[in-house]
């Protein structure tokens, strides 16, 4: 059976007077463009990984929203998917720009002043794999890394993206054996010149795993196993 489905992941903004995305320093690399330095930095105007900066702390210096204008909190925007199904991700902005992922692996980029949508990524994942997933076709978000956006799909596969278009610089299917009720609903991490991604379905027998793939090439590097053979 093909299915065709309507995506519909809401992203939200709040507004307290004026707030605004800016870009806090001038990049000559191009779009999207994080590195360690970037990361090291901790720079308040963007949130540069799913936990923000290296320290993985979830923590916002900004000070713009305070207890004396908190009550004046409102929509700013409003982005539209189109779905009923879960989202999980924590979108990454990176000099105005926000990036964040939905069902079964889609990915969007948009204006995080406006709520203007950039691009749309579709990973195409056939309906089928919804039945192998324990808690819905959830995706908890992508990894930026030096002009790419990377995203694992709820079957298997690790995309790298072009940050200014969307479209695809390499894909890798990351799951040995598809017989299994595994999927991917991790979001991918950067560590040196890897992008690293594990499989999900431990609580249906899965033996789990993570894997590392060449962040240029998008070549295997390596894959331990969590659980012994």
């Amino acid at each position: 059976m093909e299915y065709r489905l309507k995506l519909a992941l809401s992203v939200l903004a709040i507004a307290a007077n004026s707030l605004s995305w800016g870009n806090s320093q001038t990049i000559e690399k191009g779009p999207a463009w994080v590195d360690k330095d970037r990361l090291l930095s901790a720079d308040p105007a963007n949130w540069y990984s799913t936990r923000r900066g290296w320290t993985g702390d979830h923590y916002s210096p900004l000070s713009q929203i305070n207890e004396s204008n908190i009550d004046n909190l409102g929509f700013a925007w409003e982005f539209q998917t189109f779905t009923n199904r879960g989202l999980e991700a924590s979108p990454v902005v990176v000099d105005g720009v926000m990036y964040t992922s939905g069902n079964w692996g889609w990915v969007y980029a948009v204006d995080a002043a406006t709520g203007k949508r950039l691009w749309v990524f579709n990973p195409q994942v056939d309906g089928k794999w919804g039945r192998r997933s324990c808690c819905d076709v959830v995706n908890r978000g992508v990894a930026v890394w030096k002009g790419h956006v990377f995203v694992a799909s709820l079957d298997g596969r690790l995309f790298a993206l072009d940050a200014a278009t969307g479209n695809t610089l390499w894909e890798r299917q990351t799951l040995i054996d598809e017989d299994r009720l595994q999927v991917i609903t991790a979001a991918p991490h950067i560590a040196g010149d890897k992008v690293i991604v594990g499989n999900s379905g431990s609580e249906l027998g899965v033996r789990g795993y993570i894997s590392a793939y060449d962040i240029e090439t998008g070549e295997l590097a390596w894959r331990f196993f969590t659980v012994p053979g």
